[in-house]
């Protein structure tokens, strides 16, 4: 599915940044 795909790749850096901030 490529909303699921964008949504992924879009969610994973922002939770690195959440954690990494």
């Amino acid at each position: 599915d490529g909303l699921a795909y964008m949504l992924r790749h879009w969610f994973v850096p922002v939770i690195i940044y959440v954690i990494s901030s």
